[in-house]
């Protein structure tokens, strides 16, 4: 029904943790189709996006890592590289 997005095998689509790669994997599909259409154990890794807390006054942000999903707190840094792709991306003159 669906193709992997990001990891085939670690020849054709060699990654740092084939564990993490999966979770991305889970993550986007439940995003994109609001269920994840990995196999089991592959969906697995995961776990529900619906756990995902909303982005808003706390500024939570997902940061991917070697280890998995890391959430924590957005700092200016992150904040200021947001701005300036959200900026680029509603730029008509881009294509929006």
């Amino acid at each position: 029904m669906c193709r992997d997005f990001f990891f085939a095998d670690n020849t054709t689509t060699p990654v740092a943790s084939i564990e993490t790669a999966f979770a991305a994997e889970s993550y986007l599909l439940q995003y994109m189709y609001g269920k994840d259409l990995l196999a089991a154990p592959k969906a697995q890794q995961a776990g529900p996006i619906s756990g995902w807390r909303v982005f808003g006054a706390n500024h939570i942000i997902a940061n991917i890592k070697l280890s998995g999903f890391e959430f924590g707190l957005e700092d200016s840094r992150t904040a200021e590289r947001c701005a300036f792709i959200n900026d680029l991306l509603m730029d008509p003159v881009n294509g929006v």
